[in-house]
């Protein structure tokens, strides 16, 4: 299936990709740190498997089924970059941005080279934990009211 992914033979790359996530047992979503190196190799494999299908169904337009795939890719493997990344591109062509935003944030804080770019706490969480358990007590709460 990648091969042809690769030739760009997007329906014949489907419906390899298709076959081989099916010819994989189904497993139960688990926490990659409790499995022993054969199951983290077995979950990664699982993982590509079905982030090749999803960036098929990206290159053909159909980020529904995209999204679908790209879910499961990150299911079997919270670490797989691409998918995380390409999950938050088919979310964005979707118009979700929420889930977008979500995602490449997700992304950001997972990659090791942009982690340190990643904010600890977003704005919005911030902003709420400042001004919800007292809203007169704080001290820019006015200014704040006159820029919303």
């Amino acid at each position: 299936g990648s091969e042809l992914l690769g030739q760009g033979d997007l329906p014949q790359a489907i419906l390899a990709l298709e076959a081989a996530v099916r010819s994989e047992p189904a497993r139960e979503a688990s926490d990659s740190t409790q499995l022993d190196e054969a199951g983290r190799e077995e979950a990664r494999r699982e993982s590509v498997a079905w982030q090749l299908l999803g960036q098929a169904h990206a290159d053909a337009d159909d980020d529904a089924a995209a999204i679908s795939c790209l879910r499961r890719a990150v299911a079997a493997d919270a670490q797989n970059l691409a998918a995380l990344l390409a999950l938050g591109v088919s979310y964005t062509n979707e118009l979700d941005a929420s889930r977008a935003l979500d995602h490449l944030r997700l992304w950001l804080r997972r990659h090791p080279d942009f982690a340190s770019l990643a904010p600890a706490e977003e704005e919005a969480q911030l902003y709420l934990r400042v001004v919800e358990p007292a809203p007169g007590a704080c001290p820019w709460s006015l200014y704040l009211r006159v820029v919303e």
